[in-house]
């Protein structure tokens, strides 16, 4: 065999032999035919799965998760290591590392105030109990809190996590019931002391009143405005809560009063006042002034109104007492008892009479018990020097002029004294 032949079949050997061994780890960095292929890739949501293959592998296998495969499957559920080592047999392996950073991928948690039914008008707030970096509502809320009052049905979505590296969404529909807003018909009243009728028209469930009644309708009979509160369904989440205010008008009774005094002998001039005018008044001459200078009449009718608008008139008669001048009598008691006991124990003669009158009495024999005048005295208190007489009847005569001044009048009669 030739010297060259022998050279080419050592070469062929060597060749051969390289090609056989596996290639060690400076080899394989230089021939890149051996990588870990990472898929989808290295940054990952929490809850994806990772796809990690070895590719070209030379030889045994073993994974950190025991595997001797080509591929492996992981879900990490926080940023893990992962490496697998290529044994090429003997003391030749080389190493393959990959870490896999995994963000955290959380559906947002609403929590809804207050809980359970929301009615109509309450103060509503919805809050993402496990945020994460950036919060967005669908208002364009970026808190992690956003309030409203309750109108209508509504639905909410919110991004956990918006413009980061996980975003999730959770939606919230939020019901809004309406209340019960109670209807009611008011009826009757208008003056004190007239009655009104106020009927619901919508009850539900139970009616409570502050007056303690519990039907759907309330009769009442207020003297003065007077505001009235019910609750319609008052055991349920939405029940409604109604003031109801019954105005009622003052009703003023006119005073007047009469100058000189209550006693005017016809024709002469009385002045009448009314000393509590309201906001509307007139006399029954039609008169609005608040003193009037009548003629005094024996048929005297005169009259004041209060009024209110319209509402609730209060009429008052001018008590003026006219005195007839040519009929004029006066009450004389026909008995007394003067025992001290405070109630009619003296003979008196009424005070009508405005000038000075002479009474006499005499006991059964013609004798003067009393006379008017003696003394400073105008009044017999049934006693003759200082000794009560006995009981029985006494003849008086009384002379007098009528309040008017007229003419003396001569008047005689009996009273009888009881002890």
């Amino acid at each position: 065999m030739g010297r060259y032949t022998k050279i080419f079949i050592l070469h062929f050997i060597l060749c051969t032999v390289y090609c056989l061994i596996p290639l060690s780890g400076s080899a394989n960095n230089f021939l890149k035919l051996t990588k870990l292929v990472v898929t989808p890739n290295d940054t990952i949501c929490e809850g994806t799965t990772v796809h990690l293959r070895l590719q070209n592998p030379v030889g045994n296998l073993l994974w950190n998760t025991g595997a001797t495969t080509d591929s492996v499957l992981v879900t990490p559920s926080s940023t893990s290591s992962y490496y697998v080592i290529n044994d090429y047999g003997g003391s030749a392996q080389d190493t393959f590392f990959v870490t896999i950073t995994v963000f955290p991928d959380l559906k947002p948690n609403i929590n809804v105030r207050p809980s359970g039914i929301i009615c109509k008008g309450d103060s509503v707030s919805l809050t993402v109990t496990n945020p994460v970096n950036n919060v967005l509502w669908s208002t364009n809320a970026t808190t992690d809190s956003i309030s409203f009052l309750g109108d209508t049905i509504s639905d909410f979505f919110v991004i956990n996590d918006a413009g980061g590296h996980c975003p999730d969404t959770s939606s919230i529909y939020v019901q809004i019931k309406s209340k019960n807003y109670t209807l009611i018909d008011i009826h009757g009243g208008g003056c004190p002391g007239i009655e009104v009728n106020i009927n619901i028209v919508n009850p539900r469930g139970i009616i409570i009143w502050n007056t303690g009644n519990n039907s759907p309708y309330l009769n009442i009979n207020p003297d003065t405005t007077t505001t009235y509160t019910l609750i319609n369904n008052a055991f349920t989440k939405c029940a409604d809560t109604l003031a109801v205010q019954i105005y009622v008008p003052l009703k003023i009774t006119p005073k007047v009063s009469v100058y000189p005094n209550d006693s005017i002998c016809e024709g002469d001039i009385v002045n009448l006042r009314i000393l509590n005018p309201y906001k509307f008044f007139n006399w029954s001459n039609g008169s609005v002034d608040t003193v009037q200078h009548i003629v005094a009449s024996l048929n005297n009718n005169f009259s004041v109104t209060n009024d209110y608008n319209g509402n609730c008139p209060v009429t008052t008669l001018a008590n003026i007492n006219v005195i007839d001048r040519n009929n004029f009598n006066i009450d004389v008691p026909n008995c007394f008892t003067p025992n001290g006991d405070g109630v009619n124990d003296v003979f008196k003669i009424a005070d009508i009479i405005k000038s000075d009158y002479r009474i006499i009495i005499f006991n059964r024999w013609g004798e003067k018990m009393f006379e008017s005048g003696e003394k400073g005295l105008r009044d017999w208190d049934g006693t003759f020097n200082n000794t009560n007489v006995n009981e029985g009847n006494y003849f008086w005569i009384l002379n007098f002029k009528n309040y008017c001044g007229e003419t003396e009048t001569t008047k005689r009669g009996f009273v009888s004294v009881f002890r």
